[in-house]
């Protein structure tokens, strides 16, 4: 097996052992977690932005989807793609090296091998076209001439565990890009400052009483140690906050943001929108 399959190979199998405490069990006895459902909510933010570490105005509108179909499809789409790339027909069994030349050695699998593999396969994307995911996706930018802030913050969750009977822990991917006027602590207050994550969003999800949610997230940035103090910042993140739900398709959603861990950048959001 060649090494790009073999990388295929091993990713695909980690994504599926991962995948493999199915999340709708998990979540039996999380009323608010375990519902699917979509939320649309403009939304309106103070202070620091999070994975942002500036004080900036910021206006948008959040998109989230909860054990929905766009999720079920990308998570689908992608453990079948890491499956077929693995896929061969050859089995690597050795390399003979001498003076200026290397020869690989392969055989070819049986029918019957090939068989089971393809079989494993389908029962791998079936794994994870049953599971449930999670998908939040925040749009910036200026609302009504408020805030000067334009970008976007994608998060998708695959993972999900239930933490006794009204809580959960969720691990996602995230990435995100945000520009908007430099304040005078960035740059001295000149040109557009940006904020850039790719990230393993971690996040705690508590639900109180079947009318509201608590949350609580932390943001790894894997491009943190790329920040140039200046422009462009890659800070880690921590969010908190509470949803109210008074009526079944409406919610209120408020809470804080921490840049970096400087509590001295508190932000503050507040969004109010619809769940169908």
């Amino acid at each position: 097996m060649t090494r790009s399959r073999l990388a295929s190979a091993l990713a695909a199998l980690t994504l599926v052992t991962a995948l493999g405490a199915p999340a709708r069990d998990a979540r039996a006895e999380v009323p608010l977690l375990r519902d699917s459902y979509y939320e649309l909510a403009p939304f309106y933010q103070t202070g620091g932005i999070s994975l942002g570490g500036h004080d900036a105005t910021v206006t948008g509108l959040h998109i989230q989807e909860r054990n929905g179909f766009f999720s079920k499809a990308l998570w689908t789409v992608l453990v079948a793609t890491l499956m077929a790339l693995g896929q061969s027909d050859r089995e690597y069994l050795g390399s003979e090296y001498g003076p200026g030349y290397r020869i690989d050695y392969y055989r070819l699998k049986s029918p019957e091998e090939l068989a089971r593999e393809e079989a494993a396969r389908e029962a791998t994307v079936d794994a994870a076209a049953a599971n449930e995911y999670q998908t939040s996706l925040h749009l910036f930018f200026p609302v009504g001439g408020t805030g000067d802030t334009h970008g976007y913050l994608f998060e998708t969750y695959p993972l999900s565990f239930n933490l006794g009977s009204a809580a959960a822990l969720e691990f996602g991917f995230g990435f995100s890009s945000v520009r908007s006027k430099c304040g005078p602590e960035m740059n001295g207050g000149v040109g557009t400052c940006r904020s850039r994550s790719i990230s393993m969003p971690t996040r705690l999800l508590v639900d109180i009483a079947s009318f509201a949610l608590f949350e609580a997230q932390f943001d790894l940035n894997f491009m943190a140690f790329g920040d140039d103090g200046r422009v462009t910042t890659y800070d880690h993140g921590v969010r908190a906050g509470l949803a109210l739900h008074p009526w079944q398709r409406v919610f209120v959603r408020g809470g804080v943001t921490i840049p970096d861990f400087d509590f001295d950048e508190l932000g503050f959001q507040l969004e109010a929108g619809v769940r169908f």
